[in-house]
């Protein structure tokens, strides 16, 4: 936030739009860079065309994707999805980063470089939702349909990042302005405040974003109606609002047109039916930066940089085909050290001017499945869950469906089809193990917020 704060010249407001690109017909890896003047480029001129707020609605994605250190939604080194599975115990890191060992031992310091970027980069993307939104409210050149549209996106985004924010750090400033002067000395909100913005954004999005991928030239890159829905229906389950959570879960998997659970070799490809939001790496050489930094580089002498730990293997059963499908096994040139590395991804480096089969993964139909398993379980409804559960083992494990399990079993099965279909996948265990109490653990507030917001208190312990 207050990483922001500090660049509060007068081009904060359109640095979005600086690199306006949008979404062409050649799809994903052809852009149209918006041609204007030098120096010419204003918020009202900005939101007085519809071709240029769209570019800055996809610049906000094309931010997220540029750097595989720079942002807590990538996937890459400095991500939720590597930095909390380290944390929460279901992934071993192999190589030597200090900034990464304090999360492998639970024991972060508030100047660790990490952790402010899973900070400062989630407040970038908010303050670029809200420029967004202003912009929008402001000058109102834009077409009502396409406004309407913008407005959700912008919303998603805004409630996504604040989501990432409380399950990592608390309470957190609540920010819903891009006017640093509101926001550079923001105290930090109780988490249930933080709770009730996010799902207003939400229920706003599922009303404004389209229900198809029209606004995305039919790539799944883009934020729709039911991933807002399937956002929503995880901010209740987090909340134990099972009925609003199951509810919310089962529009999803209703969409029966657009969406279904597929096999288990199909599950990470780009735009397959069981993906409700991917991102896409703006790297030619990159498919995802999940494969370029899970996979092993058979040119080094160095181990993978993650390997699973021993609660994901155990967890598996030896028929189980995502053992075969998304566990390798990687042997140093020694021909000893044996290392299980994650292979979700299959892809670590595409050839250069080919277009990756693999996008990254951020929202996919088996939440939406194992999360009404959940709600429905609480509700007493222990059929229902198993069915929900089978439905995902029929797709992916190969396994015999389960029966006659009493409600405990199912739990139990539950959290273990979360723990195998989510490891190294945006920080689910990490906040499952918040919310099932078994893991009360705050990040602390990076040290430079601390430094430029005096209203900012620091996490108990450090």
């Amino acid at each position: 936030m207050n990483s922001l704060n500090r660049k509060k010249n007068k081009v904060v407001a359109i640095r979005s739009v600086l690199v306006a690109i949008v979404i062409t017909l050649g799809g994903c890896e052809s852009y149209l860079a918006v041609d204007m003047p030098h120096n010419q480029l204003v918020p009202e001129a900005v939101f007085q065309d519809d071709a240029l707020a769209n570019g800055a609605v996809a610049a906000i994605y094309q931010d997220i994707m540029v750097s595989r250190t720079s942002h807590f939604a990538n996937g890459g080194d400095n991500s939720v999805t590597a930095l909390t599975d380290v944390a929460a115990g279901v992934l071993l890191y192999n190589l030597n980063s200090a900034n990464v060992g304090e999360f492998a031992a639970r024991n972060w310091l508030p100047d660790n470089d990490a952790v402010n970027t899973l900070w400062a980069s989630a407040y970038k993307t908010i303050f670029q939702a809200n420029e967004v939104l202003d912009g929008l409210a402001t000058y109102g050149g834009v077409t009502a349909a396409l406004a309407s549209q913008l407005r959700g996106e912008a919303l998603f985004m805004r409630a996504f990042c604040h989501h990432q924010l409380v399950q990592l750090f608390g309470g957190v400033p609540l920010v819903l302005t891009s006017d640093y002067r509101v926001t550079q000395q923001l105290p930090r909100s109780a988490p249930q405040v933080v709770y009730d913005h996010v799902e207003n954004d939400l229920k706003e999005a599922v009303d404004l974003l389209p229900g198809d991928y029209s606004h995305a030239l039919d790539e799944r890159v883009r934020p729709n109606r039911w991933a807002a829905q399937l956002l929503l229906a995880r901010v209740y389950a987090y909340q134990q609002r099972w009925a609003e959570a199951g509810d919310a879960a089962a529009a999803v998997i209703g969409q029966t047109g657009w969406y279904d659970l597929v096999p288990i070799e199909e599950v990470y490809l780009k735009n397959n039916h069981e993906a409700i939001w991917q991102l896409f790496v703006l790297e030619n050489s990159r498919a995802s930066h999940e494969g370029a930094q899970a996979l092993p580089n058979d040119a080094l002498t160095t181990p993978p940089r993650y390997s699973y730990a021993a609660e994901v293997l155990d967890a598996l059963e030896p028929a189980d085909l995502r053992l075969r499908e998304w566990v390798g096994s990687y042997t140093m040139p020694n021909g000893v050290d044996v290392y299980n590395y994650v292979a979700k991804y299959k892809i670590r480096q595409s050839p250069m001017g080919e277009r990756p089969d693999e996008y990254s993964m951020v929202l996919r139909l088996t939440e939406a499945y194992l999360l009404r398993a959940e709600a429905r379980l609480k509700q007493g409804d222990v059929g229902g869950a198993i069915a929900d559960v089978n439905a995902v083992r029929e797709a992916h494990s190969g396994l015999e469906p389960l029966a006659g399990l009493e409600a405990g079993a199912v739990m139990d099965v539950i959290e273990r089809e979360r723990l195998i279909e989510f490891t190294y996948e945006w920080g689910h265990r990490w906040a499952d193990l918040k919310r099932w109490g078994r893991n009360d653990l705050l990040l602390p507030i990076p040290q430079r917020e601390l430094e430029a917001n005096p209203f900012l208190i620091q996490n108990p312990d450090y």
